[in-house]
């Protein structure tokens, strides 16, 4: 019995060791903030909104591989940008800490979201942009890097929070009240044009 409870103790000590073999190693492992800090973006319905984010690694070479969010849904579609791009986060001669803001024009950020047009006002998407990266003992980079021998990991995912608000459209009576609006600045500044001729 004293025997039993001691290889169970000794096999979950060795597990625990494991899960955190990086941190008594000294490695810390990647870490990825969204931009915003907050994770949440918010457009209207139709629209197409999107995060950037910021990712630091300080061993070996990761390179980012995909990004998704996570779980799917029908209010909206994702599309990952990070295909887009080669990005490299490590030690010199890369950079171990690299920032890309959301633009869907240049296509970088971690991805975008287009928020389906019959998606209710007020509606709040929660999930996680969940960002795979490969991990590498040399920098892809290099002349001399062979992705047999220098590959460590592969796949590793790399989740933070992310939410998409989905705001109200303007009001009926707003969008009514809009061409009178623009109707009497034209007045206004006709007037104003016209007073300035006759001085």
């Amino acid at each position: 019995m004293i025997r039993r409870l001691f290889w169970q103790a000794v096999l979950l000590i060795a597990a625990v060791t494991l899960a955190h073999a990086e941190t008594i190693l000294g490695v810390i492992p990647p870490t990825l903030a969204l931009i915003p800090s907050d994770g949440v973006i918010s457009g209207l319905p139709g629209s197409t909104i999107g995060w950037g984010y910021t990712i630091a690694n300080t061993t070996d070479w990761l390179v980012i591989t995909s990004s998704n969010f996570e779980p799917s849904t029908d209010l909206g579609t994702y599309i990952d940008y990070t295909q887009f791009n080669f990005i490299v986060v490590g030690p010199a001669p890369e950079s171990e800490s690299v920032t890309q803001i959301f633009n869907p024009l240049d296509l970088t950020g971690a991805g975008s979201f287009t928020i389906d047009p019959d998606v209710a006002g007020g509606t709040v998407i929660t999930g996680e942009i969940v960002m795979t990266y490969d991990l590498f003992s040399m920098d892809p980079n290099s002349p001399s890097f062979n992705p047999f021998e220098d590959t460590i990991s592969t796949d590793n995912p790399l989740p933070v929070f992310a939410a998409v608000q989905v705001t109200s459209t303007p009001e009926p009576a707003t969008w009514l009240g809009m061409p009178t609006a623009l109707g009497l600045i034209g007045v206004l500044a006709r007037r104003a044009g016209l007073k300035q001729r006759t001085c």
